[in-house]
């Protein structure tokens, strides 16, 4: 077969399976130094100081997408934390959670100084193998399957750095370390690039989406139809027969009340049919479902709090808890139109800031446009026909991202376990 060594062998390791013939197992502690916060003093927030008055510390959000991102920094006094340079990040080193987000490795790949690590990190030193071998092999699958086997908490996720310092780790010759590593850097770089491509072009359509519905309900779906300055900076220019009214002219606004468990269930059945939806972007995210619906059908919700302002089209009966809104149209307004007007045109705004927590009495002096119940509907049915289309570009945008990642999943386990051969 091809890209195959020609012997093998049982690890003896499930979750690494069979590896070539001349490769050994061997525990990470006898690879490297692993460093953590036990054995060294913590820290409390009294500790921290400003930048260039205390080393930089390093913690599991500074790690996004094996990348180590520099730009939210906290900072410590050396005076008071850092006694024992085993502890100081070096060039070569690798970062890797232990507790929290967990598998989330980084490689440092450039001079740093006065760094350190959190305790929700360890600290990889003295790599007596190829680093960014070891890197990658802690990058793949097979840790992350060990990780899964090795946490037991109930809360925090976590494994010890005796956990870390046992795994082991399948090793090939020094040469065939620095040809796999070398291999996926370059394959690994090609995918990166193809999901960014990706990543890209999900921008660019997700910003067209936005450009055709705020065209489609300030100017509506007329090509010469005379227009008007609305006198709003953030509407623009009107059709002539249209007018500006407050969002409280057109629906009743209620805020979503406390939770009522009496009424709840889990799952949906004959006597819990409706959905219990809470302040979430996500238009299929429930709470519960419930005996009881408060508020009818062909509804509006708008979130109040946290992302505020979204607004999601509600098409059967339901009921909203913490902090989510419910728009009740007191006239046969189409609320798809104003789902979508609320959800893209308004800027909630504070000033130049976002609001922190909208309420209805904030919500109803909104201005919105007010076509005729007919241009509503068609501009509603035109933008639900438009946005699906855009949509369903997008999802196949995610399809492709998704597939790269697991490519790249599974080139990354191949190499470094042996399945495949690396020249």
């Amino acid at each position: 077969m091809e890209n195959r060594y020609d012997k093998y062998k049982d690890s003896g390791i499930a979750w690494i399976g069979e590896i070539p013939e001349h490769w050994k197992i061997i525990d990470l502690k006898y690879l490297s130094d692993i460093r953590g916060r036990i054995g060294f003093r913590g820290y409390t927030v009294s500790d921290l100081v400003s930048e260039g008055e205390g080393a930089f510390v390093i913690g599991g959000k500074h790690i996004n997408q094996c990348v180590l991102n520099m730009e939210s920094p906290d900072y410590i006094s050396w005076d008071k934390y850092y006694e024992s340079p085993e502890i100081m990040v070096s060039k070569g080193d690798i970062v890797m959670a232990q507790r929290g987000t967990l598998g989330k490795v980084a490689i440092i790949e450039y001079d740093i100084n006065e760094a350190t690590i959190n305790p929700s990190l360890v600290l990889i030193k003295n790599i007596k193998c190829q680093g960014k071998f070891l890197y990658y092999y802690l990058n793949s699958e097979s840790t992350l399957t060990l990780i899964s086997i090795l946490n037991t908490a109930t809360a925090v996720p976590m494994i010890s750095q005796n956990q870390i310092e046992n795994m082991p780790i399948p090793i090939p010759s020094s040469i065939e370390q620095q040809s796999i590593a070398t291999y996926l850097d370059q394959k690994c770089g090609e995918i990166d690039e193809l999901i960014t491509l990706q990543e890209e072009m999900i921008t660019k359509l997700q910003s067209y989406k936005q450009s055709v519905i705020t065209e489609a309900v300030t100017k509506g779906l007329g090509k010469n139809v005379p227009l008007k300055d609305s006198g709003i900076e953030w509407i623009g220019e009107i059709p002539e027969h249209w007018s500006l009214v407050s969002i409280g002219k057109l629906f009743n606004i209620y805020a979503g009340g406390d939770a009522k468990p009496d009424y709840y269930s889990d799952t949906k059945d004959f006597e819990h049919p409706f959905p219990v939806y809470t302040n979430t972007r996500s238009e299929h995210e429930i709470y519960a479902y419930t005996s009881k619906a408060i508020f009818p059908a062909n509804t509006i919700t708008v979130t109040g709090r946290g992302d505020v302002g979204h607004a999601i089209y509600r098409r059967i009966p339901y009921d909203a808890i913490i902090r989510l809104l419910s728009l009740i149209p007191k006239n046969n307004y189409d609320c798809r139109f104003y789902t979508y007007f609320i959800d893209i045109v308004i800027p909630f705004m504070d000033g130049k800031s976002a609001v922190a927590q909208l309420s209805a009495l904030q919500l109803k002096p909104q201005l919105v446009c007010l076509p005729s119940n007919k241009e509503q509907q068609s501009i509603a049915d035109y933008l639900d026909q438009k946005c699906s289309e855009i949509d369903e570009l997008i999802s196949i945008k995610q399809q492709k991202i998704e597939k790269l990642k697991d490519y790249k999943k599974s080139l990354i386990f191949e190499c470094v376990t042996g399945k495949r051969k690396v020249s």
